[in-house]
């Protein structure tokens, strides 16, 4: 199959790279000879004794960074100031679009279309050469070559070492390979598909949080929008404290809240207590509580000071298949949840029918055609 063709068999090929042998690996070993032993003796230290004291550093050392990290972990009771409320909605939307990829030819999906496929390299493989037998080829030959094992022990600041040498002679074999280069067909296509598109989203100061502006059509036509069934939709409330220790300003921290409950019953410029970590600079937010150790009360309703959010946000759509409905954003970012209708697919062209012109004659008309109906 030529560059460029469409559609085709698939095509498979092994073409012939050469022949070559694996790593050698030692089959047999016989000594030719009598083994020699060296002994050699070496000063360490100048002939006195080891001098421990870096090893006690290194151990102080190891143990100070032990400590530091217990402590950094611990939790540790702390003032804080809240200081702005902060918000952002994110609304996660796919949309039917046509996309241009590739694959090899078994590999690709059977809705694909517009299929420009060619012969290419997959790989390279090797497989090892058959005797008549069966089994693998292997070249031998006969290596001189000198065993050699040593010990060494230190005692009073000297290092001992034996070292024992043997002469051997090693059978050392490698197994034969055949290399082939694969050849496959890869096909360039096109299909629909649902694809990501850019995320809608809205942000700002204070207690008005509302939902992005994101058109969600819900059909099954190219051009066509969903809501992302993985990830549809995020809600971050946040709160910017400043950490001090109740009578001088320290570090800063930002709590995200993945409910509105903790976050609308702070209060910007209101005093907290609470529990933070690395050595009071890592907010525990969820053990905000007032300066009389009370926590939010459980009944807790937020209400949005203006904006077109509600006390009862929008919850995340959940699963559904590309023709099914869906919840939509209106005009303007708020959430509606009302459920429109699956847009209906187009009809073909050829049972289009026209309509058909209707002409109303008058009175005098219509004895012309009857005037000429006669004289015929």
């Amino acid at each position: 199959m030529g560059p460029g063709m469409a559609g085709g068999n698939d095509v498979h090929v092994s073409v012939g790279a050469g022949i070559g042998v694996g790593r050698g690996y030692v089959v047999a070993e016989e000594q030719t000879g009598p083994s020699t032993v060296t002994d050699t003796y070496t000063v360490v230290g100048d002939g006195k004794p080891m001098n421990k004291t870096p090893l006690y550093v290194c151990l102080g050392v190891v143990a100070l960074l032990v400590v530091y990290l217990v402590a950094a972990s611990g939790a540790s009771a702390v003032h804080v100031t809240a200081t702005a409320h902060r918000w952002r909605f994110e609304v996660h939307t796919d949309v039917f679009t046509v996309l241009h990829q590739g694959n090899w030819q078994t590999r690709i999906p059977f809705d694909s279309y517009n299929r420009m496929c060619s012969v290419r390299q997959s790989g390279t493989s090797r497989h090892c050469v058959r005797t008549i037998s069966g089994t693998c080829a292997q070249t031998c030959h006969n290596r001189h070559t000198t065993r050699q094992t040593q010990h060494c022990s230190t005692s009073n600041g000297v290092q001992h070492c034996q070292t024992v040498s043997t002469p051997v002679t090693q059978r050392v074999c490698n197994t034969v390979y055949q290399y082939v280069n694969n050849y496959d067909t890869w096909c360039d296509y096109w299909v629909n598909r649902w694809a990501p598109q850019a995320t809608a989203i809205s942000s700002g100061v204070g207690l008005a949080p509302y939902w992005p502006y994101a058109p969600i059509t819900n059909c099954g036509m190219l051009g066509c929008t969903r809501i992302n069934p993985n990830h549809p939709t995020s809600q971050h409330f946040m709160v910017d404290f400043n950490i001090n220790d109740g009578s001088s300003a320290g570090s800063t921290d930002t709590c995200d809240f993945p409910a509105p409950g903790m976050w609308g019953w702070l209060t910007d410029g209101s005093q907290y207590q609470a529990q933070a970590t690395n050595f009071g600079s890592d907010l525990i937010c969820n053990s905000l509580q007032d300066l009389q150790a009370a926590p939010p009360p459980p009944n807790f309703q937020f209400v949005p000071d203006g904006g077109n959010s509600t006390d009862v946000l929008p919850l995340a759509p959940e699963h559904m298949p590309t023709a099914a409905p869906g919840p939509q954003y209106a005009s303007g970012g708020q959430f509606t949840g009302s459920v429109p209708e699956p847009a209906p697919s187009p009809p073909p062209a050829f049972l289009a029918a026209e309509e058909p012109e209707i002409t109303e004659l008058d009175t005098a008309e219509l004895e012309e055609i009857a005037l000429g109906e006669t004289t015929e």
